[in-house]
């Protein structure tokens, strides 16, 4: 499959007719719908071979196991690991890493095998799991048959149930944090854990007074460019990743320090293994002081260097309602930023991220005869709800006013796709906007 976005249909297909074809030979063949909220996902999982009471303090195990499907004890929390499969990062020499290998429950006469993911990636994995009391822990690479087509293709289908369901989501960085920015991730880390988010509070305050200057050097000086540089990473590039935040119940970050240097010792309270955690929250927060001022001034508009940080942390800090109707402006738009291998994956992960009830099968939908953007309009079709849906009126009514307002306007904006409106000399975002489907989105 080509990722044919920039074509317009016409280019693809030449006529409506053709187009209209197409999609109903897409519905026909691979329309998938999605497995009751309820019903079990029959999940393999990593844990350590022996399991025992002191396993949180065993920094040594190097043998674990692959649990058979659906072997999770009842009420057993688990925690799903978020990476990119090309992971670079380089191992310390100064401390050795164990040989981890991994025994298969489902063939118990077959020897221990290696790790199939990085192994910087199960190493770190492992330490979050230890400090956060988890034995059970799920990695893609690991936990699902990849040379088996059919067990792919099954965990590609609940790929979002996976990482809602768990406990935590683990999301494994790459970069390291330069030793110039310690001392700011430091000061991040306290006013997190401290609970010291966003701006200051503005009752009392001399009107004739401009604090901001104070906060300049926390902002500006230190805490966007330490925002930014996490940003860079590369795990904020896939697509597959940006799935698996979105669908995340709750979302830590891993990020790299090592522990070196008089900065690194401020570090040590909140270090797991050599690497801190952080969240999106934190980070956004701390952005927001800046946006502060230029709202109190009366300006309508944020400084761009601000916005370029912030509105993609509030994009990927969005949180979905059952009740609501899915942002597709926001998703498809940011999902098209993102790269990944197989272009018709890309049908999943915005089926995932979206909630959708029906999915395309991707693995079918493989084929250079199939057109990305064309599947994309079969699978929003095959997905239509009525807005007038009182659930979804009520559950906005709940909510606080300026919550309200958003809501209200993103229910607007939501229509039908009528297929024989779609202009056809229009690629699949500018097509959509055209009918009022998804938003401009910057």
């Amino acid at each position: 499959m080509e990722r044919d976005s920039h074509r317009t249909f016409r280019e693809i297909h030449g006529s409506m007719e053709n187009l209209v074809s197409s999609v109903n030979d897409i519905l026909e063949k691979a329309l998938v719908e999605v497995v009751d909220d309820d019903a079990p996902l029959n999940l393999r999982f990593i844990t350590p071979y022996q399991l025992s009471t002191d396993w949180p303090m065993d920094e040594n195990c190097s043998e674990y196991a692959l649990t058979l499907p659906g072997e999770l004890p009842l009420g057993q929390e688990y925690i799903s690991v978020s990476y990119t499969w090309a992971h670079s990062q380089e191992i310390d020499a100064s401390k050795p890493i164990s040989d981890y290998r991994i025994k298969d429950r489902a063939t118990p006469d077959a020897p221990f095998r290696s790790i199939n993911c990085p192994t910087m990636v199960f190493h770190r994995a492992w330490y979050f799991a230890r400090a956060r009391g988890i034995p059970y822990v799920w990695i893609d690479q690991e936990c699902i048959y990849q040379d088996n087509t059919e067990d792919k293709e099954r965990h590609l289908q609940i790929m979002d149930k996976i990482y809602e369901k768990s406990k935590r989501t683990v999301a494994i960085l790459s970069k390291e944090v330069p030793d110039t920015m310690l001392s700011a991730l430091s000061q991040l880390l306290f006013n997190d854990s401290h609970k010291l988010y966003g701006a200051p509070h503005y009752n009392n305050w001399l009107l004739d007074v401009d604090f901001f200057p104070i906060f300049n050097h926390l902002t500006k000086d230190r805490m966007r460019p330490l925002v930014s540089y996490i940003l860079s990473d590369r795990w904020f590039t896939r697509a597959w990743t940006f799935q698996e935040n979105h669908c995340a119940s709750a979302c830590e970050f891993l990020v790299p320090v090592r522990n070196k240097g008089d900065t690194a010792v401020k570090l040590a309270s909140y270090l797991i293994g050599d690497d801190v955690s952080l969240t999106f929250r934190c980070m956004l927060d701390w952005m927001n002081i800046d946006q502060s001022r230029y709202l109190l001034s009366g300006v309508a508009s944020i400084s761009p260097d601000i916005n370029l940080v912030s509105r993609p942390l509030h994009s990927l800090l969005y949180e979905k309602h059952p009740s609501f109707p899915a942002p597709h402006s926001i998703l498809f738009g940011m999902m098209e930023k993102c790269d990944n291998l197989i272009c018709s994956d890309r049908l999943t992960i915005f089926a995932n991220a979206c909630g959708f009830r029906h999915k395309l099968n991707s693995t079918i939908l493989n084929d250079v005869k199939y057109s990305y953007s064309t599947c994309m309009i079969a699978l929003i079709m095959a997905n239509e709800v009525e807005n007038e849906d009182s659930a979804v009126e009520d559950g906005i009514q709940e909510l606080d006013p300026d919550t309200r307002m958003y809501w209200e306007a993103m229910v607007a904006t939501t229509k039908k796709i009528k297929i024989w409106e779609l202009d056809l000399d229009k690629p699949i975002a500018e097509a959509l906007r055209k009918m009022g489907v998804i938003d401009e989105f910057d």
